[in-house]
């Protein structure tokens, strides 16, 4: 009957182990082992922080993502490039109409004429830009120069690609009252420089800082690498249209004699609310576009074909509608209100100059719980979200092991949010004065 024909289809699935029953019995897995590039990765501080907030319900002022829609003209061009049938695979080295519209938008800002099939390489966003570059440039024991606080990709990057990090600092000078006073030392800098080093990483506007190098800094540097010629600059851009109040966005790429040696990494993701879409670039000499396209073409070959075209619809429709000024407008408003209401619960936030974050000092005034083998700035930040429903990024994360301790009293904060997510932010962050 087709009772008893259910009845033992019901008994011979509840017969069959779960997946989870044959892997926790698998002899194989439990001696199974993943590479060793990646043995020492574990869950990003991001992930870690961000599913604590959604389980918590705190405000997610840490991880950094618009939380908003992209602006309609952005998603009309997504939208109509799907419809006009871009569904297929591109040119490996970016899709032609992209190329061409960066070379007629970046050779203007470089003050160069660029070859849109020899300067450019599009990737899988700025993260598999500096992926794809450390793959192509770099040999095994070649040394990256890194300033930390950095961006947590580039030791990953580097060290998959057998290189070796190196670290300097950037220190607090001054009352720290703006981005601008954390200082790099160039005697340090330039000490770090042996006959391995390949690369120095700039970030400008910088992540998690929001400092914005100055002309003279940048030429500071290229002074350095001059002297070195063994030595190139790789410059990560990606907030270069978020910069606020009278501060200039300064390219190293144009000073004098840095053009054969520096590449420059950039994407659409911050600039127009679409970090999902993952279109970045490389801006660099045809040499070194080579090396970063013959990794590039076996990572993921090409980049989304429909999105490649709507960004180049988008870069084109943004140089004319006052987008940009509005983008500047628009997040300098929220990094003003958060600022303030830092302030207002007692922190002492420090001022950036572009970007999408707030690096804030004076948490060691609250006396939290430090668990053993934790960064005190990594327990300000679950305290934060346990006691006052906020949630931050320690920026311990964002320095070597041995240099965690730096970081002991300062807190990331995200502004790049919708503003009641900010508004509720503010209010909640009225506890800490009480």
């Amino acid at each position: 009957s087709t009772q008893s024909t259910w009845d033992r289809l019901i008994g011979l699935l509840s017969s069959i182990m779960s997946s989870e029953d044959i892997e926790a019995s698998s002899e194989f897995l439990k001696k199974f082992v993943p590479a060793q590039r990646v043995q020492g990765f574990g869950v990003t501080v991001f992930s870690e922080f961000t599913a604590l907030c959604n389980q918590t319900g705190a405000v997610n002022l840490g991880q950094g993502f618009p939380d908003w829609a992209a602006p309609d003209f952005v998603k009309n061009a997504a939208s109509k490039a799907t419809l006009d049938d871009f569904n297929q695979y591109t040119r490996s080295q970016g899709h032609m109409s992209l190329v061409n519209v960066l070379a007629q938008v970046y050779g203007p800002l470089i003050n160069r004429k660029l070859d849109p099939l020899k300067h450019i390489v599009v990737a899988c966003g700025a993260t598999e830009a500096f992926f794809a570059l450390c793959q192509g440039v770099l040999n095994p024991g070649d040394e990256v120069i890194c300033m930390q606080p950095f961006y947590d990709i580039y030791p990953a990057a580097v060290g998959m690609a057998g290189g070796v990090v190196k670290y300097v600092t950037l220190h607090p000078t001054g009352e720290l009252k703006t981005a601008s006073d954390w200082k790099l030392d160039m005697k340090e800098l330039e000490a770090a420089i042996t006959d391995r080093t390949r690369a120095i990483v700039v970030n400008t506007p910088h992540n998690p800082l929001g400092k914005l190098w100055t002309r003279e800094e940048l030429q500071q540097i290229a002074d350095i690498v001059k002297r070195h010629p063994h030595v190139m600059v790789w410059s990560d851009e990606v907030y270069e249209r978020i910069v606020f109040d009278d501060n200039e966005h300064v390219r190293i790429c144009t000073l004098d004699g840095m053009w054969d040696r520096v590449v420059t990494i950039n994407s659409a993701g911050k600039t127009f609310s679409t970090t999902g879409w993952k279109i970045g670039w490389i801006i660099a000499p045809a040499a070194i576009c080579t090396a970063v396209q013959l990794a590039h073409q076996w990572i993921p070959f090409c980049v989304s074909t429909p999105l490649q075209e709507a960004v180049a619809r988008v870069l084109l429709e943004a140089e004319n509608n006052g987008y940009y000024a509005t983008l500047k407008t628009q997040f300098q408003d929220k990094r003003d209100r958060l600022m303030n209401a830092l302030a207002a619960g007692g922190l002492r936030p420090i001022k950036p100059q572009g970007g999408y974050f707030i690096i804030a000092t004076g948490t060691d005034k609250y006396d939290v719980p430090i668990h053993q083998g934790k960064t005190r700035d990594y327990a300000f930040a679950r305290w934060l979200i346990d006691s006052v429903g906020v949630g931050c990024i320690p920026p311990s994360a964002f320095f070597s092991t041995s240099s965690q301790h730096l970081a002991a009293n300062y807190a990331r904060f995200a502004y790049c949010k919708s503003d009641d997510l900010i508004e509720e932010g503010c209010k909640r962050l009225q506890k800490l004065s009480h």
